[in-house]
């Protein structure tokens, strides 16, 4: 998940206003750098425009605008779950909530923390950034019955609000406990403040080294949320396209999981579309999901191999002729 492309856009749409603010509180946005920028920032838009244009499949693209039209449902899901479609939940160990109930708690430590405006203006718009994301995500009416929805991919990157508002939330708490500490410290011993500093910085290092030990000796358990689980029997099929296509062969496979395997197994070039790919150079790798059970193209393959003069689809599943079988483009 820390992967997901949703991450990096999250981090970079904080990110770029906050060092613009940064900058305007510092009086570095005049005269040509202000040019610069408008320019710069208008090349970069019509660059997005033109690569989500020359590859809808791969980036944002026109076409992902009916995503937003999509994001909210009329039905709230109070266990804020990542996925939610036909009976089965993914949580993900509930980071949407969590990062909810953090965005809160940021929000009132910002609201009460006026700070030097001047000084800390891009530190602040990350801060309210994260605050107004985690609110986003968490809200209770987003539609994640698609897992290509936009809702399940914001619902993915929830750690990039949760962190920031968890640091946010952590330095207060570490704030007020440093206070009160130093102030118990001076009037129980009566210390100078070298002395309290002294006291202080000991004990927040005595905190993070157990903190830190806690993480490091935690076990995982045995949790599966996120995780995709290959069958063994599909594992065993994906190895077992070693040496069955010709020199030069590409694996069209479609389904990007299965074709992981097959590159990574078989060592075979691979890819998800076949427009790029030369003809005879094509072969497809195709699991039975993709053909559909019991389909008329699933019954097309079992009875293809029947006939003449044709170049007969290999199964190489272990338990169906067709749960992974490789066909000839023609």
């Amino acid at each position: 998940m820390l992967a997901h492309k949703m991450a990096a856009a999250l981090a970079t749409g904080i990110a770029i206003p906050a060092v613009l603010a940064q900058a305007a509180a510092r009086g570095q946005l005049r005269g040509r750098r202000l040019i610069y920028l408008i320019g710069l920032l208008g090349a970069a838009t019509l660059a997005m425009i033109v690569v989500g244009l020359a590859a809808p499949q791969r980036f944002l693209s026109p076409a992902d605008l009916a995503l937003v039209g999509e994001l909210v449902t009329t039905g709230a899901q109070w266990t804020l779950p990542a996925l939610a479609r036909g009976g089965r939940t993914l949580a993900l160990g509930h980071e949407a909530a969590i990062a909810l109930v953090l965005g809160v708690l940021a929000a009132a430590v910002l609201a009460t923390s006026p700070g030097d405006q001047r000084r800390a203006a891009g530190l602040r718009v990350v801060a309210w950034a994260s605050v107004v994301l985690a609110l986003l995500i968490g809200l209770p009416w987003l539609d994640v019955s698609s897992a290509q929805g936009l809702a399940f991919r914001l619902r993915l990157a929830a750690f990039v609000p949760l962190a920031l508002c968890g640091a946010i939330v952590a330095g207060a708490g570490l704030g007020i406990a440093r206070s009160r500490f130093r102030a118990a410290l001076i009037r129980r011993g009566g210390l100078d403040e070298s002395a309290v500093a002294r006291q202080v910085q000991r004990a927040a290092w005595i905190a993070v080294a157990i903190v830190l030990g806690a993480l490091a000796l935690r076990t995982p358990g045995t949790r599966t949320d996120g995780r995709v689980l290959a069958h063994p029997a599909m594992i065993a099929a994906a190895q077992a396209v070693r040496g069955r296509l010709p020199a030069g062969a590409v694996a069209i496979v479609p389904e990007r999981h299965i074709l992981f395997m097959v590159a990574w197994y078989a060592r075979v070039p691979v890819s998800l579309r076949p427009d790029a790919i030369p003809v005879a150079q094509r072969w497809r790798v195709m699991p039975r999901h993709f053909l559909g059970f019991d389909s008329p193209l699933d019954a097309a393959v079992l009875a293809i191999r029947a006939w003449p003069d044709v170049i007969a689809p290999v199964g190489i599943h272990p338990l169906h002729p067709n749960g992974l079988v490789i066909v000839a483009e023609p």
